[in-house]
This record gives C-alpha cells, sequence and structure tokens, in this order.
C-alpha cells in the first residue's frame, strides 16, 4: 500500500491512480495503437474502478479489455455503457452517468461536470453517441483532480472552480494525433489553471513536444500559481 497517492501517465489523457488505500483508478485508458504509450495492457495491475470521458478510440481505448481481464466497475456515458453491456460485462460492474452524477466508491469520490464535447463510436454495427463527460474525484483526503475529457473552453468550468475546488488537473492541451482536431489550446488550458485556481497541471492529450511547452509558457502569464508537471507515459509522480 502506498505512503503517497501515486499517479502513472499512461499516454495521451490516460492515467492510473493509487490511493493512499490502495484502491486503483484508471481514466481514459487508450494504450492499444497509442504510439505514445509504453504501457502494455496485459501487465496491468487489475483496477478496481475505470473512469472514461467519451467513446473516442484515444480515451475509451482498452476499457472492454481491460474489463475482461478484472472485476472493475465503470463509470462512464450511457452510450459507452451500452458498448461494455453488449459485449458482456455485466450490468452490475456498470454505472452510467450524466452531468451532475455522484458516486462514491471504496475511498474515491467521483463528481460527473459538464464536457463541451460528443461521444460519437461504431459499436459492431451501430453508431452510438452521448454526452461527453468531465470528472472531478478525489481518493481519501488527498486533493481533488479535474479531468475535463475532451472539452473546448466554456464559462462554467471556473464555477466548478468554485464549488469543488480542484486542485490537480489533467488538462488537454493539444490534438491526439496530427489528422485530428483539438478542443482546448494551450491558451485556453492555462486559462483552465487560472479559473480554477489550481496548483498543479498535468498537460494531457498532444502529439507533439510543443504543446506542452506553449502550455507552461501560457500559465507563466496566466495563472503563474500553478506548477506545472509535463510528464512522459510510463512516469510516476505523488500527486
Amino acid at each position: 500500500m502506498p505512503t503517497k497517492r501515486q499517479v502513472t501517465y499512461m499516454g495521451n489523457s490516460g492515467f492510473e491512480i493509487v490511493s493512499r488505500a490502495g484502491t486503483r483508478v484508471i481514466i481514459d485508458p487508450y494504450i492499444t495503437g497509442n504510439i505514445t504509450s509504453t504501457i502494455k495492457v496485459d501487465k496491468l495491475a487489475p483496477p478496481d474502478l475505470v473512469l472514461v470521458t467519451h467513446g473516442a478510440r484515444d480515451h475509451m481505448g482498452d476499457t472492454l479489455e481491460i474489463c475482461k481481464r478484472s472485476n472493475c466497475t465503470v463509470i462512464s456515458e450511457p452510450a459507452v455503457i451500452q458498448h461494455l453491456r453488449n459485449n458482456g460485462i455485466p450490468n452490475e460492474r456498470l454505472r452510467s452517468a450524466v452531468w451532475g452524477f455522484v458516486h462514491e466508491f471504496k475511498d474515491v469520490h467521483v463528481r460527473v461536470v459538464q464536457s463541451q464535447h460528443l461521444s460519437r463510436f461504431q459499436s459492431g454495427n451501430e453508431t452510438l453517441m452521448g454526452l461527453s463527460l468531465g470528472f472531478i474525484f478525489s481518493t481519501g483526503n488527498d486533493p481533488a483532480f479535474y479531468h475535463p475529457g475532451d472539452t473546448s473552453i466554456f464559462s462554467d468550468i471556473r464555477l466548478f472552480g468554485e464549488l469543488y475546488h480542484p486542485q490537480v488537473g489533467l488538462i488537454p492541451v493539444g490534438n491526439a494525433t496530427p489528422q485530428s482536431g483539438t478542443e482546448l489550446w494551450p491558451r485556453e488550458a492555462a486559462l483552465v489553471c487560472k479559473w480554477m485556481h489550481l496548483k498543479v497541471a498535468v498537460p494531457t492529450h498532444f502529439c507533439t513536444p510543443d504543446k506542452p511547452r506553449d502550455f507552461k509558457k501560457w500559465v507563466k502569464t496566466e495563472s503563474p500559481e500553478t506548477k506545472v508537471i509535463v510528464m512522459k507515459s510510463g512516469d510516476v509522480a505523488n500527486l
């Protein structure tokens, strides 16, 4: 059991968090096919809880495979939950969530907040669509995380900071692949840090090193009290 909360960056928007009590949480586990990830699905310790912001391949990723390899509970939007249910994951392990949903799981407190994005993906012969989610979640008495998924900027993010006071932001700053679009650009991501009064920000969702560099420059201007920690896949930090 760790003496401090351990956070491992899996690449893109994916993280593994192990609480002081030993609860293992994974969020947006895009591993297979992710050229920036050094993590192997078959080497992952079984998680207790998986959070999925939306159904895009670079976020839902290996969730189904992880569910098959473990007895984890999954919290996600209804379309992702339907996809997992259709592929044999028992309903008692699935939690369908919309904005405003709150869930307690062991020592983990999860609050679902709005994300300005779309969940759209192929599930067998169907195209499924749903709400994209953001998560504010905490483990024990440690500072809360904000993981917005693929949101674009919108002013209610400031309200989330005022109401829920997350201190650690796992913040998208660019595009996941050269071909894809982006939701938060570096300056917008720096404004999120300012609005939320984040103490720590980890840039995510980028495929070239210029995006976290630009984000770090903008944070110095917009939110100088925020410490930026740039992580590579496989890096572990106590956050």
